[in-house]
């Protein structure tokens, strides 16, 4: 076997990725209407029926997840011989908490004045599914009809249960065998799966039903740590083979309703997807010659650096401009729509993830440093 071999490498071409992952969550999202003869037209349903794919883009994050906290924790433990669990549970909330609660406390906020508006809102989750990071369950057995920009927080919930059970398991369990626990996470997923296949709420939000695509990040790192066999293959495949995987996963997203037609298909579609995500990560972060180059574009970096605002944001700037919308009375179009409200949604998305990144997460990211592997 080859011994570990790591870098405290900043994988750069990632930041591009996040950011047309974020495009995709976007995508689902941003076609608002307040004129029910617009959203009950045909062309309004197909369009939205069409993006629901973007769903994805929130299983990417996962994937993604999986293979940086992974080399985070392996990469420490070689050049340290030890893991800090509380170094590492420290930079992880210095990095999604601020921004997070931030967004709860907007949440709440929101609410409380609208009720005293008496403007038309449904109730929120009790507190205490946000502040212990379970809310995907109350989801699950509540709904989601609840202010739409908390609704998104469910994957964030997710991601904290993932850092927390699997940090505790790389203290408890120091010498840490990445590829069972990859097999046994992926595996626990497609039972869940495969028993709760006719319950979509399930199967979407969660945990035991996302543990593959964590599984499929863990591999990533695995291969990469160990510099084997199969990464000197991966590692040296040319771009005609990285195009062919490009252009699976595009025609998988193009036909993404289809595919889900299939019988059985929902079983193992967040493992196929996974997979795709998983060489792509693979393919930015080490092959010799990419077939695109993500980290080429200063803007699409920068985007990429924001994308946590990007998603907690959107979400926001959507809910104030349906409420705009319904008390001005605003006559829609079609353009209004499906262009000009888009344009305004992500401009507007990231003027205030910028002013966020630089003034208030800023803030908290250099306290990072304090906790540096």
């Amino acid at each position: 076997m080859n011994k570990l071999k790591t870098e405290n490498k900043y994988f750069e071409h990632l930041d591009g990725t996040r950011f047309f992952a974020f495009l995709l969550v976007f995508l689902v999202h941003c076609f608002v209407s307040v004129d029910s003869n617009i959203g009950d037209s045909e062309l309004y349903k197909a369009v939205e029926d069409f993006f629901k794919v973007g769903f994805l883009g929130v299983d990417f994050f996962f994937v993604l997840s999986g293979f940086l906290i992974s080399w985070v924790i392996l990469n420490e433990k070689e050049k340290t011989k030890k893991f800090r669990f509380g170094h590492f549970f420290a930079r992880r909330a210095l990095r999604i908490w601020p921004l997070y609660f931030l967004i709860v406390l907007l949440g709440y906020t929101f609410y409380y004045y609208s009720v005293s508006a008496r403007m038309e809102i449904s109730g929120l989750p009790p507190f205490y599914n946000f502040a212990l990071f379970i809310v995907n369950f109350y989801s699950i057995y509540e709904g989601i009809d609840y202010l739409f920009f908390l609704t998104f927080l469910w994957s964030v919930s997710i991601e904290e249960q993932f850092y927390i059970g699997y940090s505790v398991l790389a203290k408890v369990f120091f010498r840490l065998n990445l590829l069972l626990v990859a097999i046994v996470l992926i595996l626990v997923s497609l039972v869940y799966r495969f028993y709760n296949i006719e319950n979509g709420q399930e199967l979407y939000f969660h945990t035991f039903s996302v543990l593959g695509n964590f599984g499929v990040g863990i591999l990533v790192a695995y291969l990469a740590q160990r510099k084997n066999q199969i990464y000197n293959w991966l590692e040296s495949r040319s771009n005609l083979f990285s195009s062919v995987i490009y252009f699976v996963l595009f025609g998988s997203l193009i036909y993404y309703n289809e595919l889900n037609e299939i019988e059985g298909f929902r079983i193992f579609s967040r493992l196929y997807f996974s997979c795709l995500f998983g060489y792509i990560i693979f393919e930015q972060c080490f092959s010799k010659d990419r077939f695109l180059s993500f980290g080429k574009s200063r803007i699409i970096k920068y985007l990429g650096k924001i994308s946590f605002g990007l998603y907690c944001y959107h979400g926001v700037v959507i809910t104030i401009l349906i409420k705009t919308l319904e008390k001005f009375e605003f006559e829609e179009t079609l353009w209004h729509v499906f262009l000009i409200s888009p344009i305004i949604i992500l401009t507007v998305s990231i003027g205030l993830s910028a002013l966020s990144y630089k003034y208030f997460e800023g803030f908290f990211l250099k306290l990072k440093k304090k906790y540096s592997a």
